[in-house]
């Protein structure tokens, strides 16, 4: 698995386009500046019962979804007696829940549905799994893939990474903030902050200062380049928002923002 590990992060850094998303998702992150470069070594150094702990913590038998396909009538007995699924929930369902049937025309329409009719028995699907869904799962990709065409975006149109932008919007809407205050509204880490703030720094886009009450604690400002780049990304991140919703549609996008903020509050 560690070998597997590496040699996948080899092949993906050997294209141009796989090494800038790698270096994207560094930025993004605030990981490492050296991140792509221990990769490998990291990977390898794990010990292999370390390894062997997690795979026994997150790969889990009552969690993993099983499918049969076949001719129900003849199987169904036969899978609800195996010991290895007793217990299990079992739902059945046909093609047809899930699949629209594909339009024919010409000579083989005939042929295609008279096998249909025919071999209707073969379209029955006995599912026994446990209710898992991975919610957790498919939400950290769909964040993640949009916020890695955030980025790009962000990065073409005004020079900034997703990171800094949600930086620069609590500055601009909040005003002045510490660098405790960031960490806690963007869910990052001191170091991460510390980092973020510092680069944003160097390229003058905030100023950080000593507090006043907390000599101990620094506050973090906009600057007016800072300002002026918050107002272009808050309008790339508009559009994003509204090509989203028009990919959507209006019911589903109500759906999903009554979802992720309940989420948001509840977290």
């Amino acid at each position: 698995t560690k070998q597997w590990m590496a040699n996948i992060f080899v092949m993906t850094t050997a294209s141009t386009d796989g090494l800038l998303g790698q270096i994207m998702l560094r930025d993004t992150h605030d990981l490492p500046f050296d991140y792509l470069n221990s990769y490998v070594g990291d990977i390898m150094d794990v010990p292999d019962d370390s390894l062997a702990a997690m795979a026994r913590m997150h790969i889990r038998n009552d969690r993993m979804t099983l499918v049969i396909v076949g001719d129900l009538a003849v199987i169904e007995a036969d899978i609800r007696a195996l010991p290895a699924l007793e217990g299990v929930e079992f739902i059945v369902e046909s093609d047809r829940d899930y699949r629209e049937p594909c339009p024919r025309t010409g000579p083989s329409a005939d042929a295609a549905s008279t096998f249909g009719q025919n071999h209707s028995s073969l379209r029955r699907m006995a599912r026994a799994r446990t209710v898992d869904r991975r919610l957790f799962l498919l939400l950290e990709i769909a964040a993640r893939r949009m916020n890695r065409d955030a980025d790009a975006r962000l990065k073409t149109e005004v020079g900034v990474t997703s990171a800094q932008a949600a930086v620069m919007f609590l500055l601009s809407r909040r005003g002045e903030r510490r660098m405790g205050d960031i960490g806690d509204m963007l869910s990052l880490n001191p170091p991460a902050v510390t980092g973020l703030v510092n680069r944003m720094a160097a390229l003058s886009l905030v100023i950080k200062t000593s507090s006043k009450t907390d000599k101990r604690s620094a506050v973090v400002s906009l600057t007016e380049k800072g300002r002026a780049l918050a107002d272009a990304a808050d309008h790339v991140l508009r559009d994003l928002n509204t090509e989203l919703e028009t990919r959507l549609g209006d019911t589903d996008s109500d759906t999903l923002h009554r979802v992720l903020t309940s989420l948001a509050v509840d977290a």
